[in-house]
């Protein structure tokens, strides 16, 4: 699979993407929306896995915009935090999963394990 991981956070970005690498997958990696949103328009990805807190905006905004671009591709939200009622009602749309930070490979596993099997 294709994924784009948008984190802020370099060294988690690149033990995340060093894992997926391990299990055979394409992983491009992005440090902010705009960087993302420019990859985003000149290839498709599988998966998206963003942070929802990155120094030029909400991770939530990106992953609508990759949404409105491809519905198809599996979008995973990442946080420290939990969902407001205004996040949740802004993403009512647009389907997704949320990956509480701090996770474990399991978590990720589960995840991919979920994706592979629709």
């Amino acid at each position: 699979m294709n994924i784009l991981l948008i984190d802020d956070e370099k060294v988690l970005c690149e033990l995340l993407s060093c894992y997926l690498v391990d299990f055979g997958h394409t992983v491009t990696m992005a440090n902010s929306i705009e960087e993302a949103v420019s990859m985003i328009e000149e290839q498709d990805f599988n998966i998206i896995i963003a942070d929802m807190s990155l120094p030029d905006g909400n991770g939530l905004d990106l992953i609508k915009t990759a949404h409105k671009r491809d519905s198809k591709s599996h979008k995973i939200v990442m946080s420290g935090y939990r969902l407001s009622d205004t996040d949740k009602k802004k993403m009512k749309h647009v389907p997704f999963q949320f990956l509480n930070k701090p996770f474990g490979l399991s978590d990720i596993n589960h995840i991919l394990t979920t994706i592979y099997s629709n």
